[in-house]
């Protein structure tokens, strides 16, 4: 890892590195995260539901969405579909996706969906 780190760490203490404004950061609203939690145990039970205790501060076009319209409440969340075939990163060029998993993914956004249009 540090062989990794310390090439760009050199190159944008050179200042030749060009930094950028970025997409902001996804900012949970509690309330609709808490609601997305408890769809996804009424979809498939908390033994299987697992809240991410680090923060991740990275950035995701979702987040410009959030901010443009702070009247529609919004998180991120993630699903582990496992399978032998998806031991790598998301964004590698050899994951494989475990399409068995997507009908889970559809379900939770109409649960959500359901249980959001209950509550309003």
């Amino acid at each position: 890892m540090k062989a990794l780190c310390l090439p760009l760490l050199r190159h944008l203490q050179s200042g030749a590195g060009d930094l950028r404004e970025s997409h902001p950061g996804v900012v949970h609203e509690e309330g609709f995260s808490n609601l997305v939690y408890d769809s996804m145990i009424k979809l498939v039970g908390k033994d299987h539901v697992r809240l991410a205790r680090i923060p991740n501060m990275g950035t995701e076009d979702f987040g410009a969405f959030m901010k443009r319209d702070l009247s529609v409440p919004g998180c991120f969340c993630s699903f582990g579909f496992g399978g032998e075939d998806c031991g790598n990163p998301a964004h590698s060029p050899f994951h494989r996706i475990n399409e068995e998993g997507l009908a889970y993914a559809a379900a939770l956004f109409t649960q959500v969906s359901v249980d959001f249009l209950r509550e309003e």
